[in-house]
């Protein structure tokens, strides 16, 4: 008994990038490139390239936001680290300011004692 092999053969629906793709896909994020111009390479699926576009810009707008780690003054040789003025200035600009200081918080209290 043979079985006869079927010439027809169906192939699953692409569910994931490949690495080529996803290299492609965040190198011409990285160049500026519009999604709409990666989209016209024909990389399927179109969802998960618009995924890897958002999530690729997300990232490199959050590496190039500065830090006031980044600006302090280090000196390797010597193991040290020196707040300068630009990230003491940076570190103010990012704290919360509290809205009620200290003297507001005093208030005159009436306490009786029976």
């Amino acid at each position: 008994m043979v079985r006869k092999q079927s010439s027809s053969k169906k192939t699953k629906p692409k569910t994931e990038l490949t690495e080529l793709e996803k290299f492609y896909v965040e190198q011409k994020c990285r160049e500026g490139v519009s999604l709409a111009d990666i989209k016209k390479q024909n990389i399927s699926p179109l969802a998960l390239v618009e995924q890897l576009y958002k999530e690729t810009s997300a990232s490199m707008h959050s590496e190039n936001k500065p830090t006031a780690g980044k600006l302090m003054s280090r000196n390797e040789k010597y193991g040290t680290v020196v707040m300068t003025p630009a990230s003491s200035e940076f570190a103010d600009s990012k704290r919360p300011t509290s809205k009620s200081s200290k003297v507001e918080k005093k208030e005159t209290h009436i306490h009786k004692f029976r």
